[in-house]
Parts: structure tokens; C-alpha cells; sequence
């Protein structure tokens, strides 16, 4: 009886223009990322609430964040946990955690105190990026883990200081008072950044190194941890750009409303960054009128981006 797999019968079924096997380039993430968006530095790379956040200040931004890690001690494999929804720090945290080299493991704001407890712990998070907003639920438990520090961002951050100041007063952004907890370093995380230089900054990392440590649902017991490589991320990065028909440095717009702190909105927000897309940042998916409005700044965006291409 021949073997169906060496017959390979879904391959009839690929796009024209989708390879049966593919070279792997097996790069880190922080080498795709430099390698796409340096051509592109006044491109917007993340919009948000009405400012864009174009690839160059990500870069510096970026930069910045991981010379924080390093001054703080940490080093290749060590982990840094994110507990935070679809806002700029995020998108941040995730690059400079790459070039540190650092491992990233997304933490849900939906999780309850033993259930942060739990996961901090068990993945070694050594410094955590919170949301002022949460800071109160997370207090009481981070000194039982090995947190060392905790850089704490703001809903909002990035906006203008009048749009700020009167989305607080009016009760429309949701914010919290940060304090020192116990022998852990708290700072925010705008104030931390300002210290920090902006010079160019990428460990050398091998493809086989960790990227991601991201949590499982946890439904027939603990959460378990999944460990992803930078060959892991880099190959269906390949992949799916590949069947997209996306190349490096091309212009797109996505919303990016999928949860971060979820591996399939984490894979997507990475990927977008890797090509040089322009992301629309929802932090509350909940709020329809949001969302709504965040469609039509996605559909001006790439209408932008078409008219410049004709």
C-alpha cells in the first residue's frame, strides 16, 4: 500500500506562487526586524489613539528598553514577563526584549493574583512590565516571585499631554497609583526609558535560542509553559509571509485588536514588525466604537499607503 505521505497529495491544493519547500533563513527575530525596517524608518509602525509611531522611534524606543534590561542585569535566556493590553509599550517590550536577549512571556491582565503568582514564578520573570491600571492587583503577590524590577506603563502614554490629562479627568482612560513594594525597583516605564541611551544594541543569539515562553489555557490543571525558539518564530514567519505572498519592507495595514499576551496575537503583532507593516493598536477590543474607528484609521492608512505606491 503506498504511503499517502509520500505522495504528498496536498501539495496540488498550494497557490502558484507557494514553493513546495522553502531555504530557511533561520534567522533571531531582532535580525528580521533589522533587516526589514531599516529601509524604512519614517514608516508608521504602530497608530495609536490618533499618533503614529513611526519605525524609527520604535527602533530607538526599542533600543532603549533593552539597554534598560541590561543595566538591570539581565542577560540572554533571562525572562521578561509583559502584563499588558494592545498599547505602544508593548510593542516596545517586544523588540527590545529581542535584542537583550532576553525571553518573552506574555502575561494575561485578565489573570487573577494566584494565577500571576503562579506564572511569574514558574518562569523565572525577573522584570516585569505592568499597566498602572493593574498595579493593584499585582502588589500583593509579586514579592512571593523572583521579580526584580517592575517598569509600569500608562494607557496613556504616547498620547499629548492635553489628551491625557483630560481622558484621566474625565474618567475615559483607566489609570492606577504605582508605590514601592518591598525590596522590588518600580518605575515607570516612560520615566526609565528617558534615562536610557538609543544606540544601536542586538545580542548575539543562535536560531536555536529561546524567543517565547507563552502559557497554555491551563484547562486540566497549571498553565504549561510552550517554549519557542528564534528558529521556531523566524520559519513561520517564512511561512506564512510566504503563502501571503508578503515580502520584506512591504506596505500593509492591519488592526491589531487580537490580545498580545495570546501566542496567535503575539505571532501576528511580531510578524507585521518583521515585514514593515503599519499596525493599528486597539487595547480594548471590547469597545466596538473603538474598534469601529480603528477600522476606518486602518482603511485611511493603507489608502494612504496605495496612493504613495501609484
Amino acid at each position: 500500500m503506498t504511503d499517502p505521505y509520500s505522495l504528498k497529495p496536498w501539495l496540488k491544493h498550494y497557490d502558484e506562487h507557494v514553493a513546495h519547500s522553502l531555504n530557511y533563513s533561520n534567522q533571531t527575530y531582532a535580525e528580521l526586524f533589522r533587516e526589514a525596517t531599516s529601509q524604512i524608518p519614517a514608516r508608521t509602525a504602530i497608530y495609536y489613539m490618533g499618533r503614529g509611531i513611526t519605525y524609527h522611534e520604535l527602533d530607538k524606543l526599542s533600543n532603549r528598553f533593552a539597554h534598560f534590561l541590561k543595566k538591570s542585569g539581565l542577560g540572554p535566556g533571562d525572562t521578561v514577563g509583559v502584563n499588558l493590553p494592545n498599547i505602544p509599550a508593548y510593542y516596545i517590550s517586544i523588540i527590545g526584549i529581542q535584542k537583550a536577549g532576553c525571553v518573552l512571556t506574555g502575561v494575561s491582565p485578565l489573570l487573577q493574583s494566584k494565577e500571576l503568582e503562579y506564572q511569574l514564578t514558574d518562569s523565572g520573570t525577573k522584570v516585569l512590565v505592568t499597566l498602572d491600571a493593574l498595579f493593584e492587583k499585582l502588589a500583593p503577590i509579586v514579592s512571593h516571585t523572583g521579580v526584580q524590577r517592575i517598569a509600569v506603563a500608562g494607557i496613556a502614554d504616547f498620547l499629548s499631554p492635553l489628551k491625557g490629562f483630560l481622558g484621566k479627568l474625565l474618567k475615559k482612560i483607566p489609570s492606577g497609583r504605582i508605590h514601592p513594594v518591598g525590596d522590588i525597583k518600580v518605575g515607570g516605564l516612560m520615566n526609565l526609558l528617558r534615562t536610557m541611551p538609543s544606540d544601536f544594541i542586538e545580542e548575539k543569539l543562535t536560531p536555536e535560542a529561546r524567543c517565547l515562553m507563552q502559557y497554555t489555557g491551563g484547562t486540566t490543571g497549571p498553565p504549561k509553559v510552550a517554549v519557542l525558539t528564534h528558529k521556531n518564530i523566524s520559519n513561520q514567519i517564512q511561512q506564512v509571509n510566504t503563502w501571503l505572498d508578503i515580502d520584506a519592507g512591504e506596505e500593509a495595514t492591519l488592526i491589531s485588536a487580537f490580545p498580545l499576551f495570546h501566542q496567535a496575537g503575539l505571532f501576528l503583532g511580531m510578524d507585521t514588525m518583521a515585514f514593515g507593516g503599519t499596525q493599528v493598536a486597539v487595547p480594548n477590543p471590547r469597545d466596538l466604537d473603538f474598534l469601529i474607528a480603528a477600522i476606518n484609521c486602518a482603511w485611511q492608512e493603507g489608502m494612504k499607503a496605495e496612493n504613495k505606491s501609484l
